[in-house]
């Protein structure tokens, strides 16, 4: 017998002696899988803060590029709407990471 064989006797036998069963070795694996979803949720976040400073970035270039061409209520509405949809927007995120835990 080759030693992997060996060694899956040797753990066989373990979970013999000690009722181990194959639902117990699968909740094993379950905490690897979350720690694996926790560092794709860092990178999610990361990337939407990325995003979210690229979109932004943008509109602060475009918006002081035209800025002397812009009368004054569009000069309040470049100014205040996208502050006010970034928070209307984070509403969803928010409700969406409270329920999810």
């Amino acid at each position: 017998m080759t030693d992997k064989q060996n060694a899956l006797n040797q753990i066989k036998e373990i979970m013999d002696t000690h009722n181990i069963s194959a639902h117990d070795l699968k909740a094993l694996n379950i905490g690897k899988e979350a720690k694996s979803k926790q560092n794709q949720d860092v990178f999610k976040t990361i990337f939407a803060y990325l995003g979210g400073l690229f979109i932004f970035s943008g509109l602060g270039t475009l918006v002081g590029l035209l800025w002397d061409d812009l009368n004054s209520p569009l000069r309040v509405l470049i100014t205040l709407g996208p502050g006010i949809i970034g928070w209307l927007s984070a509403f969803p995120a928010f409700m969406t990471s409270v329920t999810a835990k």
